[in-house]
């Protein structure tokens, strides 16, 4: 999933929306993959989970390296959670850099500001981060999908990143 996302924030930088669109349908659909796995275990009673559970321990999501890094790929970023996890100084690094680098999110905005979508100055007082109000990136989106033969690239990445995010939030 990582590997995919970096390559598809590679062709967003490079204005190729279509082929970031075909990569991160991939995403998606490993997602999904992942998901119906955990379904299964809904099937289990507590007691025959917990019978292999302690196998586990005490590793979580929490502790996924991976998980923390695609949650800074993707935008989601939480400068301290340097403070809550324990990782060796090459997982450090590796967050590190994930947490300063332009995410998924950020490269998205700089397409939309590329194609003519007005993206508003930050303020002087404005902390580091992702600053833009979000009004412009939904007056965007809201134009994209007005307009879909103007746009008709930029409403295919639009309508999967929005059906990514409503498939992780409602299936998670």
């Amino acid at each position: 999933i990582l590997h995919e996302v970096d390559a598809a924030a590679a062709h967003l930088r490079a204005d190729r929306p279509g082929e970031a669109t075909r990569l991160l349908r991939r995403v998606v659909e490993i997602q999904r993959l992942l998901v119906s796995q955990v379904r299964i275990l809904e099937t289990m009673r507590p007691q025959d989970f917990l019978g292999f559970r302690y196998r586990l321990n005490p590793a979580s999501g929490f502790q996924s390296m991976q998980f923390r890094e695609l949650e800074f790929a993707l935008g989601m970023k939480d400068a301290d959670i340097h403070r809550r996890l324990v990782a060796g100084p090459p997982e450090t690094e590796r967050l590190h850099a994930r947490l300063h680098a332009p995410s998924l999110r950020d490269v998205f905005d700089d397409l939309l500001e590329r194609r003519g979508f007005a993206r508003p100055p930050r303020a002087a007082s404005a902390p580091p981060g992702p600053a833009q109000p979000e009004e412009w990136r939904l007056e965007a989106l809201v134009r994209i999908y007005a307009d879909p033969e103007t746009y008709p690239d930029l409403l295919a990445l639009c309508g999967l990143l929005l059906a990514a995010g409503h498939e992780t939030t409602t299936n998670l």
